[in-house]
């Protein structure tokens, strides 16, 4: 896969090809979340479609791309 997902402190998903740095998608995630805390890993499925965000307290959301 010739992915690379960025997510920044205000939230914006950006999710960019590694050769050509094309971005491919931008989008707006709620980060500020009290019982999940912040994302602290992201991990693509395997068909690409789904991004998965690993939160500081244990949760896990999952973004459509």
């Amino acid at each position: 896969m010739d992915l690379v997902a960025l997510l920044n402190e205000d939230g914006a998903l950006s999710v960019h090809r590694k050769i050509s740095w094309d971005k491919i998608l931008a989008k707006s995630v709620e980060l500020v979340d009290d019982e999940w805390g912040v994302p602290t890993s992201v991990a693509f499925s395997p068909s690409g479609t789904l991004l998965a965000l690993g939160h500081s307290r244990g949760q896990i959301s999952v973004v459509n791309l």
